[in-house]
């Protein structure tokens, strides 16, 4: 949930997803106070997107997965989409069983729309560290 006191998401205490009581660290997903997103990927899989600094302005957006419904998020499970200040607002959807997709601010104003293979944030294969099908307006 979003943590008005600033630098990270909280997670209630023994707050469940997917059935699972569900326990991270509150530092775990720094971020601004700002919107994130996160989605079941399937399996134990979640992804969640957020600008990943601890205080503005906000920056480098980037969706992470965990693959333990969300008591850890490897650095190795993480992929950088936009660096520039103000990117934000992201929101995630599951284009197929092996493909998400993210909608969000970019930094040069305008909204994005990316396709992130899932292997590529999960280590199911060498992460390419691209993305296909880029289209912002």
């Amino acid at each position: 949930m979003r943590d008005d006191r600033g630098g990270c998401h909280a997670v209630p205490p023994r707050a469940t997803w997917v059935g699972q009581e569900r326990t991270t660290s509150r530092r775990a997903l720094v971020e601004p106070v700002c919107n994130a997103a996160l989605i079941h990927a399937g399996g134990r899989t979640l992804v969640f997107a957020n600008p990943a600094v601890p205080r503005d302005p906000r920056r480098r957006m980037t969706p992470k997965a965990s693959p333990d419904f969300g008591a850890a998020w490897p650095e190795t499970s993480q992929l950088l989409l936009d660096e520039g200040k103000s990117a934000g607002y992201p929101s995630l959807t599951m284009i197929d069983e092996e493909t998400v997709g993210i909608l969000f601010e970019g930094s040069r104003a305008q909204l994005t729309f990316m396709r992130i293979r899932l292997d590529d944030l999960t280590g199911g294969t060498e992460p390419r560290r691209e993305v296909s099908g880029m289209a912002g307006s």
